[in-house]
């Protein structure tokens, strides 16, 4: 997953908003860890933006267990938990699934071919309206 994510480093994941729409939030790895954070904030401040979620990948137990553990730390002031899970789920599946992870190879190798309503029709959302929203646990 670690080489996948350096050789497509960036990625924009469509949040989706409970009042409909969604928000575009970026994604990019440095080193052992992930960062997101609102798209338009980038825009803006550039790698000065505030993250909106950290995901720190500890990799101590690999050679031994074959595991890595990982921490997700949200900004609460603009992140929900939920939202959080869902933004780190969505990484996951779009760097484990190959059809997937060829969106994300696009948007960083090609991106004048890179459509982003081929991932709003991947989560859900067709014609730009949400994503399908992130299931909850009861």
């Amino acid at each position: 997953m670690k080489a996948k994510a350096k050789a497509a480093p960036l990625f924009v994941f469509p949040l989706p908003k409970p009042e409909g729409g969604y928000l575009s939030i970026l994604w990019q790895i440095q080193d052992d860890l992930f960062l997101f954070t609102s798209l338009d904030q980038y825009k803006k401040m550039g790698r000065s933006a505030t993250p909106w979620l950290t995901v720190r990948n500890y990799t101590d137990l690999v050679e031994e267990k074959g595991v890595v553990l990982m921490r997700g730390d949200p900004n609460h002031e603009v992140l929900k938990p939920m939202e959080a899970q869902y933004l780190i789920n969505q990484l996951q599946v779009y760097l484990l699934d190959d059809s997937r992870y060829k969106l994300m190879v696009t948007f960083n190798k090609h991106p004048s071919m890179f459509n982003f309503e081929d991932v709003l029709k991947d989560m859900g959302g067709l014609d730009g309206t949400a994503p399908t929203k992130p299931e909850t646990k009861e």
